[in-house]
């Protein structure tokens, strides 16, 4: 904003001396389009066969980078920041497949809304978002989890829901297993740091997205 000219915005549809700009009529037909489409536009809803799942221990661990004590505990560095997502869009943006994101600390993940969700695992998890995303899948959701299975809570302590439900308490091989209405597919590389995930995600949202 610094190295804009006053007064601020540079570029208003009307000037301070009350003369309209190029924006102005702009934004007068941009008006005109919503008050003829725009009940039709606020109806309509994108088609998201997949989406990425947000838990934000993993998010404000990153903010520290602490991968030297994490690996000191014998644990994988949770990667599931920037970089991750980043190359989960691109990989979908690719096939041009739109995608959503979730929050799994919310107590019902949408399936209808969220029928494949993916997750980058880290080592911990609070039992809540655990639970829910044991929810989500015994009702019928597909999860894609990689890199980690959690076993800690956030204070590390030992909570291992996800890991005793969906997986009979052992790190599984890689692949799929059925769980209630749902699948879980694990995988124990983190794919959304490499090519690898291109390919896989175009396999799995071809075999699980509802028709």
């Amino acid at each position: 904003d610094t190295l804009q000219q006053k007064p601020y915005p540079d570029c208003s549809p009307i000037t301070e001396h009350g003369e309209l700009t190029d924006k102005y009529f702009s934004l007068k037909l941009l008006n005109r389009f919503f008050q003829t489409f725009g009940e039709e536009l606020m109806d309509c809803s994108s088609v998201s066969p997949i989406s990425w799942a947000i838990y934000y221990g993993y998010s404000q661990l990153a903010c520290w980078g602490m991968e030297a004590q994490i690996e000191a505990l014998g644990k994988k560095p949770v990667h599931a920041g920037a970089s991750g997502f980043n190359h989960f869009q691109n990989t979908l943006r690719k096939q041009n497949i739109d995608y959503s994101m979730v929050n799994i600390a919310n107590d019902d993940i949408d399936i209808k809304k969220h029928p494949i969700l993916v997750m980058v695992g880290g080592f911990f998890m609070d039992e809540r978002a655990q639970s829910n995303l044991v929810r989500y899948v015994k009702s019928g959701g597909k999860l894609i989890l990689t890199h980690d299975i959690p076993i800690w809570n956030e204070i590390f302590e030992p909570c291992r829901a996800l890991i005793d439900e969906l997986f009979g308490g052992a790190v599984p091989a890689d692949g799929e297993v059925d769980y209630g209405k749902g699948k879980a597919f694990y995988i124990n590389k983190n794919l959304f740091t490499t090519e690898e995930s291109a390919a896989l995600l175009s396999e799995i949202i071809t075999k699980y997205s509802p028709e």
